[in-house]
């Protein structure tokens, strides 16, 4: 079968570890002993008719790529896994079982799987549709909120460096901005700093403190184009209904 070990990271993001194995009790075991990341394995499998070897390697090595394309999690594999051949038909099944593992896996918590803007969920209807901005020196970044937290467009602008008081006040803030400039998700230019890809914070508070470089309150500093800000456009919605 396939298998998934999630646990939660430093700079805000799950770690991920996605394998394949014959055995997946004597596998699971064996990461027990090594691994000290993961908090949860989800496992899949079948009855009767057993998937075979190259078609779980294949589910494997897609279950990386979808996670490496949308950047929702840090992977703890080393190495991706090359994609084994297989027959049209024999393929066309496997994406077909991917897409019932991905059907599930949101609502066992792991969204790693899943395009970061997606519009699956009305619980802010109308919040997850509206751009907003953070500005402030040396940044200038877009986001919006999301069923599960808020993201920041690629191409946003950070501040280059923080302010002196953010280490002593904020300093949860400021070791996660310091893990996220480390892995080489901005790159810098000039005195700021531009993100290279979308990415998914868990409050909009903790993407202002990133892009701004000091501690934040998200809800006042994302606004729309006409500058409402988030605490606004909340209580506007409900008031609405």
């Amino acid at each position: 079968g396939i298998y998934i070990l999630t646990g939660r990271g430093d700079d805000d993001l799950p770690i991920i570890y996605v394998g394949e194995a014959e055995q997946l009790r004597k596998r699971i075991n064996s990461h027990h002993a090594q691994k000290d990341f993961w908090q949860q394995v989800i496992a899949f499998t079948t009855r009767g008719n057993a998937i075979n070897k190259a078609e779980v390697r294949y589910l494997e090595s897609r279950l990386v790529e979808l996670a490496q394309e949308f950047g929702r999690c840090t992977l703890d594999n080393e190495i991706a896994p090359s994609r084994p051949r297989l027959s049209e038909a024999d393929e066309a099944e496997m994406e077909g079982f991917l897409e019932e593992m991905r059907s599930l896996l949101p609502v066992l918590g792991v969204t790693a799987f899943q395009p970061i803007l997606t519009q699956s969920s009305n619980r802010h209807a109308s919040l997850d549709t509206a751009d907003l901005r953070c500005t402030g020196p040396g940044c200038d970044a877009t986001g919006r909120m999301t069923p599960d937290g808020f993201v920041v467009l690629a191409g946003s602008r950070a501040r280059g460096t923080t302010v002196e008081s953010m280490e002593k006040h904020a300093k949860n803030y400021f070791d996660r901005r310091k893990t996220l400039i480390e892995s080489g998700q901005f790159i810098p230019d000039g005195d700021e700093l531009v993100l290279q890809k979308d990415r998914e914070f868990s409050s909009p508070s903790f993407a202002a403190a990133v892009f701004l470089g000091r501690n934040a309150n998200g809800w006042k500093d994302w606004k729309d184009s006409s500058g409402r800000d988030l605490h606004a456009l909340r209580d506007q919605e409900a008031a609405s209904g």
